[in-house]
Protein backbone atom coordinates (compact mmCIF):
# COMPACT_ATOMS: atom_id res chain seq x y z
CA UNK A 1 0.00 0.00 0.00
CA UNK A 2 2.81 2.03 0.97
CA UNK A 3 4.23 1.64 -2.39
CA UNK A 4 0.96 2.21 -4.32
CA UNK A 5 1.15 5.47 -2.26
CA UNK A 6 4.90 6.40 -2.90
CA UNK A 7 3.84 5.67 -7.02
CA UNK A 8 1.14 7.86 -7.61
CA UNK A 9 2.97 10.96 -5.44
CA UNK A 10 5.52 10.42 -8.12
CA UNK A 11 2.86 10.02 -11.10
CA UNK A 12 2.96 7.06 -12.06
CA UNK A 13 -0.42 4.86 -11.88
CA UNK A 14 -0.23 1.11 -10.19
CA UNK A 15 -2.63 -1.62 -11.87
CA UNK A 16 -6.03 -1.31 -10.59
CA UNK A 17 -6.74 -4.31 -8.54
CA UNK A 18 -9.96 -6.23 -8.52
CA UNK A 19 -12.26 -6.42 -5.64
CA UNK A 20 -11.58 -2.62 -4.47
CA UNK A 21 -14.88 -1.28 -6.26
CA UNK A 22 -17.85 0.61 -4.87
CA UNK A 23 -21.73 1.31 -6.59
CA UNK A 24 -22.99 4.39 -4.99
CA UNK A 25 -24.80 7.73 -6.13
CA UNK A 26 -21.32 9.71 -6.50
CA UNK A 27 -21.87 13.66 -5.88
CA UNK A 28 -19.66 15.88 -7.78
CA UNK A 29 -18.42 18.51 -5.17
CA UNK A 30 -15.14 20.32 -6.97
CA UNK A 31 -13.47 20.60 -10.21
CA UNK A 32 -9.58 21.73 -10.02
CA UNK A 33 -7.70 22.58 -13.23
CA UNK A 34 -4.24 22.90 -12.83
CA UNK A 35 -0.55 22.76 -14.64
CA UNK A 36 1.52 19.55 -13.47
CA UNK A 37 4.56 19.04 -15.00
CA UNK A 38 4.11 21.06 -18.04
CA UNK A 39 0.40 19.08 -18.30
CA UNK A 40 -3.28 20.52 -17.67
CA UNK A 41 -4.45 17.91 -15.39
CA UNK A 42 -7.92 17.75 -14.11
CA UNK A 43 -9.19 16.90 -10.46
CA UNK A 44 -12.90 15.61 -9.98
CA UNK A 45 -13.80 15.24 -6.59
CA UNK A 46 -16.75 12.62 -5.94
CA UNK A 47 -18.27 12.02 -2.65
CA UNK A 48 -20.60 8.82 -2.49
CA UNK A 49 -23.91 9.05 -0.93
CA UNK A 50 -23.60 5.78 0.88
CA UNK A 51 -20.89 4.90 1.55
CA UNK A 52 -19.65 8.62 2.79
CA UNK A 53 -16.21 8.31 1.40
CA UNK A 54 -14.43 10.66 -0.97
CA UNK A 55 -13.30 9.34 -4.54
CA UNK A 56 -10.77 11.19 -7.49
CA UNK A 57 -11.05 10.92 -10.89
CA UNK A 58 -7.78 12.70 -12.59
CA UNK A 59 -7.85 13.74 -16.39
CA UNK A 60 -5.04 14.86 -18.59
CA UNK A 61 -5.55 17.58 -20.89
CA UNK A 62 -5.17 15.76 -24.55
CA UNK A 63 -5.67 18.58 -27.28
CA UNK A 64 -8.57 20.65 -26.79
CA UNK A 65 -11.24 19.15 -24.48
CA UNK A 66 -11.20 17.29 -21.71
CA UNK A 67 -13.37 13.90 -22.04
CA UNK A 68 -15.46 14.96 -18.24
CA UNK A 69 -16.72 17.80 -19.19
CA UNK A 70 -20.40 16.62 -18.82
CA UNK A 71 -19.69 15.68 -15.36
CA UNK A 72 -20.52 19.76 -13.17
CA UNK A 73 -20.42 20.57 -10.46
CA UNK A 74 -23.50 19.84 -8.76
CA UNK A 75 -24.57 16.97 -10.47
CA UNK A 76 -24.02 13.35 -9.32
CA UNK A 77 -23.47 10.38 -10.77
CA UNK A 78 -25.19 6.91 -10.30
CA UNK A 79 -21.88 4.24 -11.20
CA UNK A 80 -19.46 1.69 -9.90
CA UNK A 81 -15.98 3.20 -9.47
CA UNK A 82 -12.25 1.11 -9.15
CA UNK A 83 -10.25 2.64 -6.90
CA UNK A 84 -6.43 2.24 -6.95
CA UNK A 85 -4.51 0.72 -4.26
CA UNK A 86 -3.42 2.44 -1.47
CA UNK A 87 -3.00 3.15 2.23
CA UNK A 88 -6.26 5.23 1.88
CA UNK A 89 -7.84 4.29 -1.39
CA UNK A 90 -8.90 7.84 -3.29
CA UNK A 91 -7.90 7.58 -6.51
CA UNK A 92 -10.63 5.61 -8.94
CA UNK A 93 -12.31 4.93 -12.18
CA UNK A 94 -15.27 4.85 -13.35
CA UNK A 95 -16.26 1.25 -14.50
CA UNK A 96 -19.87 1.68 -15.30
CA UNK A 97 -22.15 4.56 -15.56
CA UNK A 98 -25.89 4.35 -14.91
CA UNK A 99 -26.64 7.95 -15.43
CA UNK A 100 -26.00 11.29 -14.40
CA UNK A 101 -28.30 12.97 -11.91
CA UNK A 102 -29.24 16.31 -9.87
CA UNK A 103 -29.01 16.09 -6.24
CA UNK A 104 -31.61 17.85 -3.94
CA UNK A 105 -29.69 18.49 -0.62
CA UNK A 106 -25.98 18.64 0.49
CA UNK A 107 -24.61 15.55 1.82
CA UNK A 108 -23.42 15.68 5.51
CA UNK A 109 -20.38 17.54 6.70
CA UNK A 110 -18.27 17.80 9.66
CA UNK A 111 -19.45 20.92 11.99
CA UNK A 112 -16.28 20.89 13.61
CA UNK A 113 -12.84 22.22 12.37
CA UNK A 114 -11.19 20.42 14.77
CA UNK A 115 -12.79 17.18 13.88
CA UNK A 116 -11.64 17.62 9.81
CA UNK A 117 -8.29 18.36 10.89
CA UNK A 118 -8.03 15.26 12.46
CA UNK A 119 -9.14 13.50 9.76
CA UNK A 120 -6.53 14.65 7.54
CA UNK A 121 -4.37 14.09 10.53
CA UNK A 122 -5.16 10.60 10.20
CA UNK A 123 -4.91 10.02 6.63
CA UNK A 124 -1.80 11.78 6.21
CA UNK A 125 -0.01 9.52 8.83
CA UNK A 126 -0.83 6.36 6.44
CA UNK A 127 -0.20 8.60 3.40
CA UNK A 128 2.51 10.94 4.06
CA UNK A 129 3.01 12.13 -0.33
CA UNK A 130 -0.68 12.91 0.44
CA UNK A 131 -0.96 16.62 -1.86
CA UNK A 132 -4.42 17.54 -1.59
CA UNK A 133 -7.10 16.30 0.89
CA UNK A 134 -11.28 16.32 -0.20
CA UNK A 135 -12.48 18.24 3.26
CA UNK A 136 -16.26 19.81 3.39
CA UNK A 137 -17.49 21.48 6.81
CA UNK A 138 -20.80 22.70 7.37
CA UNK A 139 -22.44 25.74 10.03
CA UNK A 140 -19.09 27.25 10.03
CA UNK A 141 -18.48 31.19 9.34
CA UNK A 142 -16.29 33.31 7.11
CA UNK A 143 -13.81 35.69 9.00
CA UNK A 144 -11.79 38.34 7.99
CA UNK A 145 -8.87 38.91 9.88
CA UNK A 146 -4.99 39.44 8.34
CA UNK A 147 -6.63 36.55 6.01
CA UNK A 148 -9.54 35.08 4.82
CA UNK A 149 -10.54 32.22 7.22
CA UNK A 150 -13.76 29.86 8.12
CA UNK A 151 -14.66 29.68 11.74
CA UNK A 152 -16.87 27.23 13.64
CA UNK A 153 -19.25 27.29 16.68
CA UNK A 154 -16.15 25.99 19.01
CA UNK A 155 -14.14 28.87 17.65
CA UNK A 156 -11.58 27.00 15.88
CA UNK A 157 -10.25 28.40 12.72
CA UNK A 158 -9.08 27.52 9.16
CA UNK A 159 -7.14 29.79 6.86
CA UNK A 160 -8.06 30.10 3.70
CA UNK A 161 -5.80 30.04 0.53
CA UNK A 162 -4.09 33.27 -0.64
CA UNK A 163 -4.91 31.94 -4.22
CA UNK A 164 -9.14 32.20 -3.63
CA UNK A 165 -10.79 35.21 -3.62
CA UNK A 166 -14.00 34.96 -3.23
CA UNK A 167 -14.44 35.55 0.34
CA UNK A 168 -16.76 38.41 0.51
CA UNK A 169 -19.20 35.93 -1.16
CA UNK A 170 -18.41 33.89 1.47
CA UNK A 171 -19.29 36.04 3.95
CA UNK A 172 -22.43 36.88 2.73
CA UNK A 173 -23.30 33.27 2.50
CA UNK A 174 -22.04 32.20 6.31
CA UNK A 175 -25.08 33.91 7.16
CA UNK A 176 -27.59 31.27 5.88
CA UNK A 177 -25.57 28.45 7.35
CA UNK A 178 -22.60 28.06 5.34
CA UNK A 179 -21.64 24.47 3.76
CA UNK A 180 -18.35 24.39 1.70
CA UNK A 181 -15.84 21.76 -0.28
CA UNK A 182 -12.64 22.33 -0.82
CA UNK A 183 -8.97 20.75 -1.06
CA UNK A 184 -6.94 21.10 2.23
CA UNK A 185 -3.08 20.87 1.77
CA UNK A 186 -2.38 20.57 5.64
CA UNK A 187 -2.63 24.35 5.94
CA UNK A 188 -4.76 25.72 4.29
CA UNK A 189 -8.42 25.36 2.46
CA UNK A 190 -9.26 26.01 -1.06
CA UNK A 191 -12.73 25.79 -1.39
CA UNK A 192 -14.38 24.88 -4.95
CA UNK A 193 -18.23 25.08 -4.44
CA UNK A 194 -20.30 26.13 -1.84
CA UNK A 195 -23.91 24.88 -0.80
CA UNK A 196 -26.16 28.05 -0.96
CA UNK A 197 -29.82 28.95 -2.36
CA UNK A 198 -30.62 25.34 -2.71
CA UNK A 199 -28.20 24.40 -4.72
CA UNK A 200 -23.99 23.57 -4.85
CA UNK A 201 -21.74 26.69 -6.56
CA UNK A 202 -18.72 26.19 -7.97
Amino acid sequence: ENQADLAMALGWLPNIQEGNQATDRWHILGKRLEVEVGRKVQRLWLWGEVSQRPALLVEVLHGKKLRSTKFLVGGALEATLQFYPGSTPLRAEIMNLARVAQPHQAIPAFTSIKQAVMQYTEVKAKNPWLKQFPMKLQRVMAEKHDQWMLQDSESYILPLHNKFSYGWHLQSLSLKDLWIFGEYDGHRLLPLSVWGNGRLIE
